[in-house]
């Protein structure tokens, strides 16, 4: 199973590779291998497709899961899933995952011209 994850302007893909003849559940928490190197093709293609769907939807937070045909002709991925909120491993874990979300909140905040306030609760 492809995964691609869009977190603001950001897009990372990669191949969730089940262990021996696992055929479907493929999960890293299940443990499924974490490849980004695997057909780098197919993973350009399904970039391309999610930058598209993302761009028309508006979708930019999400962990969206694909499949393609077996029949070398199929050009675009299937969307199997749109997860919003979805496991971190492929992502460097939890805290590369928020630093990265961070940073692509600050962008999207300067991008519409709004600042970030520290709250402050006062007693």
């Amino acid at each position: 199973v492809l995964r691609v994850v869009v977190v603001g302007s950001r897009i990372i893909s990669y191949w969730r590779v089940g262990a021996g003849n696992q055929q479907s559940g493929v999960s890293a928490a299940g443990g499924a291998r974490i490849d980004f190197d695997a057909a780098p093709g197919l993973q350009h293609r399904a970039v391309d497709a999610v930058k598209r769907f993302s761009q028309s939807t508006r979708i930019n937070l999400a962990g969206i899961d694909l499949l393609y045909a077996n029949h070398a002709d199929q050009d675009e991925p299937y969307f199997l899933e749109i997860n919003y909120f979805f496991g971190r491993r492929g992502l460097g874990g939890s805290e590369a995952y928020y630093e990265m979300l961070s940073e692509e909140i600050r962008n999207w905040l300067h991008r519409y011209g709004l600042k970030l306030h520290a709250c402050s609760h006062e007693k």
